[in-house]
């Protein structure tokens, strides 16, 4: 697939505006989008090699959506209840096992 770089580029991006605007539902559409889009089968280290700046604005901008997200989580109760599910290495959402807390007498 070409430009498969600048496409989770792109995706990325729009995680990071769904951060901002604290956005879960929008959020997660996005994580699952990219999830289906490496789970494709291509060579990303073939087409990252070609597009080495976009390889290097996609690592900056994963490293802070992932502040963003840590912060989000940490602060608002929106994104702490969307993160009650996670991803399978297909894509698809899973529930997470409910926390359970043990308090002795």
């Amino acid at each position: 697939m070409d430009r498969i770089v600048e496409t989770l580029l792109g995706l990325e991006g729009a995680k990071h505006k769904a951060l901002i605007e604290c956005d879960a539902a929008a959020y997660e559409s996005h994580v699952h989008t990219q999830l289906h889009l490496l789970d494709s089968g291509f060579d990303l280290k073939a087409e990252a090699r070609k597009a080495p700046g976009a390889v290097t604005a996609l690592s900056t901008l994963l490293r802070r959506n992932t502040a963003l997200l840590l912060n989000l989580v940490s602060t608002s109760a929106t994104f702490a209840l969307s993160q009650q599910t996670g991803y399978t290495s297909t894509g698809t959402r899973q529930p997470s096992v409910e926390p359970r807390i043990a308090v002795e007498a």
